[in-house]
């Protein structure tokens, strides 16, 4: 064994509301390892204990205030609550390390639920830490994609799918050790199904095989439910005796230990910092000083902004041609109705509906084609005073593909392509297949005018101002005249239709990229 410093471990809950880092479960944890000489810091996860800034934080109303991970205000911006989490367990490392009795190579880090994601976020990033344990908390982000489970905002940056898993996020701590203790089998499955946590675990687990450290990884299956129970606990011990070597061992089974009232553990923070920031407080900060860019920029030159535009939507790099495939005809005295599916992306067909006019019979070929966004009968009607044609196209998400939206912006959300976003590409591609498909003359094309009420107004707005080029004309009805007027309001908002967008636009900016298309104010 070795003598001299000591093994320091981080050891936190997860969302235990009302007892954060005085709970029983984890005193008698952080108690256990100290006895085998450890030196262990704990602290309140976010909204837990004397962080939990709900109306009655102690009994069964945990939620609200400015620490309620619920809050979404964030989205505006480009930053998100898990830096700021992650931020939370650095510092925790940084006390410790700092401590003269603790050994720097000698680091661990655990937690459950909540705090487990904390434990395999931290270790992807800090080098420093060399054993890591997270319990009840692992799995895929495809299964949360899957089954529409996003409201822990603090747990998944917007766009993160596009770049990692949780096995990648496992996978990063190689070669150093770590294992993953899931629950019982079917008795987690809302989050944290076993069979997800098994998936990211072989990943990982084949990472580690590349770095030669098999040994250094496991996956334990525990026979009991979500939490970290003494047989979770058991698996801790050994870890932590054999990568850490604390001074003393004693064995994988929890020593009695005496459990402290939650009251004396309690640091009085809110006397200590009266003035402490809270979440929300860090995220209005954020949003402060936005957008960066003015109106007038914009105006003067608007490439900047749709490049800033097309980073935050996340359009496709589509090559085919949307297409149009008939599914019924209606004829009447003076018009012609056509039903069908148009394809705007590889796996993606929405509802469209063509309906065409004739004065006296004769058509009204060379006027504009309206597209109208969403298949409302008083649009058709206004659009057809206009138009000789009108497209209505519901974009995914809504009208008849309605019951697909959660999943569709759960998807959006992880993948950084906000549903908003989609729907904006579905509006552009349909007007891009109206274009093609309608010549005036050679080398000359229909033009386009688009139609939008409050329902579909910010897919619309995006569509056009990123393809200004694809619209003569128009009026989209905006449903806010600014996101700052949204912001305002003491209540949560979010999140952003467009996560980050705000950073450096606003409605006033996209209203002067749409070209020709008028913008109407609420």
């Amino acid at each position: 064994r070795a003598t001299g410093k000591v093994p320091g471990i981080v050891s936190i809950a997860g969302h235990a509301y009302g007892s954060g880092k005085t709970s029983d479960f984890l005193q008698r944890r952080n108690v256990n390892l100290v006895l085998r000489g450890c030196v262990v810091l704990t602290y309140d996860y976010l909204n837990t204990g004397e962080r939990n800034t709900g109306p009655n934080a102690k009994k069964n109303m945990p939620y609200g205030g400015g620490n309620d991970h619920f809050i979404r205000r964030f989205s505006f911006t480009r930053r998100n609550p898990s830096g700021l989490e992650v931020l939370d367990a650095i510092r925790a490392v940084d006390v410790l390390i700092g401590r003269h009795e603790v050994d720097p190579k000698r680091i661990g880090f655990t937690g459950e639920s909540g705090g487990g994601n904390s434990t395999y976020w931290v270790g992807a990033i800090d080098s420093r830490i060399k054993l890591v344990i997270p319990v009840s908390s692992v799995t895929t982000f495809d299964y949360w994609i899957r089954k529409n489970r996003n409201y822990d905002w603090h747990q998944r940056p917007f766009g993160v799918r596009r770049h990692v898993g949780i096995g990648t996020l496992l996978a990063l701590h190689a070669p150093r050790p770590l294992l993953v203790i899931s629950s019982k089998r079917r008795t987690d499955d809302h989050e944290f199904p076993w069979e997800e946590a098994e998936l990211s675990y072989r990943w990982a687990r084949h990472v580690y095989g590349l770095a030669g450290a098999k040994s250094a990884i496991a996956h334990y299956e525990s026979p009991t439910a979500h939490g970290y129970q003494a047989d979770k606990r058991q698996q801790l011990y050994r870890w932590v005796d054999r990568w850490l070597q604390p001074p003393r061992s004693m064995g994988d089974s929890d020593l009695e230990v005496k459990v402290e009232p939650g009251e004396r553990l309690e640091v009085g923070l809110k006397k200590i910092v009266p003035d402490n920031l809270t979440h929300l407080d860090i995220y209005n900060r954020w949003i402060r000083p936005l957008p960066r860019m003015t109106v007038d920029e914009v105006a003067r030159s608007p490439r900047p902004a749709r490049d800033w535009l097309a980073s935050r939507l996340g359009w496709p790099d589509e090559r085919t041609r949307p297409v149009l495939e008939t599914v019924g005809n209606e004829k009447g005295r003076g018009w012609t109705v056509t039903r069908g599916r148009l394809s705007t992306e590889s796996g993606i067909v929405l509802p469209a509906v063509v309906v065409r006019t004739f004065a006296g019979g004769v058509s009204r070929a060379g006027t504009p084609v309206g597209l109208v966004v969403g298949r409302s009968a008083k649009l058709i009607s206004r659009a057809l005073k206009e138009c000789h044609k009108v497209v209505a196209v519901s974009p995914r998400g809504t009208g008849e593909t309605k019951p697909a939206a959660g999943v569709l912006n759960n998807w959006g959300w992880f993948v950084g392509r906000p549903l908003a976003g989609q729907q904006a590409w579905d509006i552009a591609r349909t007007a891009e297949w109206v274009r093609s498909g309608q010549r005036k003359q050679k080398g000359t094309r229909v033009p386009v005018k688009i139609y939008a009420d409050r329902d579909h107004w910010e897919a619309a707005l995006l569509a056009a101002a990123m393809k200004p080029e694809l619209f003569s004309g128009g009026e989209i009805r905006l449903g806010v005249a600014s996101w700052k007027d949204l912001l305002k309001k003491p209540q949560d908002v979010g999140p952003a239709a467009v996560p980050g967008l705000f950073e450096k636009l606003d409605v006033p900016h996209l209203s002067r990229m749409v070209g020709s298309v008028k913008v109407v104010s609420p």
